[in-house]
């Protein structure tokens, strides 16, 4: 007598309970390590960062220069703390001889903390000063 063979299917739940899973423990380890990574990453990472933005920040400032010391050869005078930096890139209404813009792409630079840069000037000493503000 022949007996009927019945296959017995296997469930979503019984193939997943025996695929090949990480245990909680093991998890536990990688964020561990992980996190043990940032640790001693992250702050390297972070100063080599600000140090790049100091650099840029004396790069555009000695362009900036530069651009004022041009401004001044063709003008005759510094830009007034009223016109600003912005009369690099902008002629003043004077009239006067501006071959600007004295700024490369005519616009001016942010710092690279996002911020604009303050021109202030001594009218008695003709000194200016110019500010990355962080």
């Amino acid at each position: 007598m022949i007996k009927g063979v019945t296959r017995r299917r296997r469930t979503s739940a019984s193939v997943a309970a025996s695929a090949p899973a990480y245990t909680l423990t093991e998890m536990l380890v990688v964020l561990v390590i992980v996190g043990l990574l940032a640790a001693v990453v992250g702050p390297r990472l972070f100063g080599r960062l600000d140090d790049a933005k100091q650099r840029t920040a004396r790069l555009q400032l000695t362009n900036l220069e530069t651009a004022i010391d041009l401004f001044r050869l063709d003008v005759g005078r510094l830009p007034t703390e009223e016109e600003g930096l912005e009369v690099l890139v902008t002629a003043p209404e004077d009239g006067s001889a501006w071959l600007g813009p004295y700024l490369a792409r005519g616009r001016l630079p942010l710092d690279p903390w996002g911020n604009a840069f303050v021109y202030e000037l001594d009218a008695h000493t003709e000194h200016y000063r110019l500010i990355a503000v962080k």
